[in-house]
């Protein structure tokens, strides 16, 4: 994905912190509160997206979180798609 770069964003459990992703320009803190939650909307986002493209769906197939690229605004990207595949629907009668 042009632009974008892995940043290393991990949850490595249900309690466990973020790993710190690089800060934003003119920031102090990584993360902020919100930044989490802002994420996880973009990534359920874009799965609606694929899962909603017609006539054939896109299903990712391997979408966790080495696979969420970040870009230098911590805007979230889905990346490695060699395992996606179209979802066949059947013709509507």
């Amino acid at each position: 994905m042009p632009g974008a770069r892995l940043c290393g964003l991990r949850v490595h459990g249900e309690r466990q912190p973020l790993e710190h992703a690089p800060p934003r320009p003119g920031r102090h803190a990584a993360l902020v509160w919100y930044d989490p939650i802002r994420m996880a909307g973009e990534v359920a986002t874009a799965v609606a997206f694929l899962h909603s493209t017609r006539p054939d769906p896109i299903i990712h197939r391997d979408l966790k979180p080495a696979n969420i690229l970040l870009d230098q605004n911590l805007a979230s990207k889905i990346g490695d798609v060699g395992l996606s595949t179209t979802l066949l629907l059947p013709a509507a009668t």
